[in-house]
């Protein structure tokens, strides 16, 4: 996976590899569904689940990158 591969600070690595590992989990289910022949329900909780658990670290963790991210300089308005 190239996740790893790309720089940036500790917490920019762990927010790109909670959408990785949410992603191989989504497919992971998905698979494990539809080889097993369960209940669609059961492939849609799950799904649900995983989804909103990254979007809750995700969030969380985005939140605190953009945070400490380095603020552009203002710009001056002129005055009439």
């Amino acid at each position: 996976m190239f996740a790893g591969t790309l720089g940036g600070s500790r917490i920019e690595n762990v927010v790109r590899w909670t959408f990785v590992t949410g992603f191989v989990a989504s497919v992971g289910v998905t698979l494990t569904v539809v080889l097993t022949g369960a209940v669609a329900v059961l492939l849609e909780v799950a799904l649900i689940t995983i989804s909103a658990a990254v979007l809750l670290i995700g969030g969380t963790l985005l939140s605190k990158v953009f945070r400490t991210a380095p603020r552009a300089v203002p710009r001056t308005h002129p005055t009439a």
